[in-house]
């Protein structure tokens, strides 16, 4: 009789997924997270200047934000390119933020599972109390 943990081998799967269905769900994957993110991309400068026209505070910090970057770089002080900087920032930021948070999220999936820590988000958004947050689109 076998003692417990005395080995660590894992076991093959009863039954392998063939490499063409799981080949199928990770470019499925891919290409879902591709179009979320480029999505919105075209509404980016109506999105940008209806937050311009609401005064909207943490819209106005990150307008003095870029304006201080684009001062720094040189760039022309034309308003078509600073919805061009103000996007690319943003989206460099969503991707440093994605490359931080994905080996938490791993190392947290392998501690408890991950069904728990990828359901985990969407409670917690349903949970909000009512107008706790307000759309950004359209504006109004």
């Amino acid at each position: 009789m076998e003692s417990v943990g005395a080995g660590c081998t894992p076991r093959p799967p009863i039954h392998p997924q063939p490499a063409r269905r799981v080949l199928a769900v990770l470019f499925l994957g891919l290409l879902l997270d591709l179009l979320a993110f480029s999505l919105l991309l075209p509404l980016l400068p109506g999105l940008l200047e209806s937050h311009s026209r609401a005064r909207d505070p943490l819209y106005g910090s990150w307008q003095r934000g870029v304006d201080w970057f684009a001062i720094m770089i040189g760039m022309p002080a034309e308003k078509r390119y600073n919805s061009v900087l103000f996007g690319g920032l943003i989206g460099s930021g969503f991707s440093l933020l994605q490359f931080a948070s994905a080996p938490l999220a791993g190392a947290a999936s392998d501690c408890v599972g991950r069904r728990p820590v990828w359901a985990w988000p969407l409670p917690t958004l349903c949970g909000l109390p009512p107008g706790a947050s307000r759309p950004s689109w359209p504006p109004g």
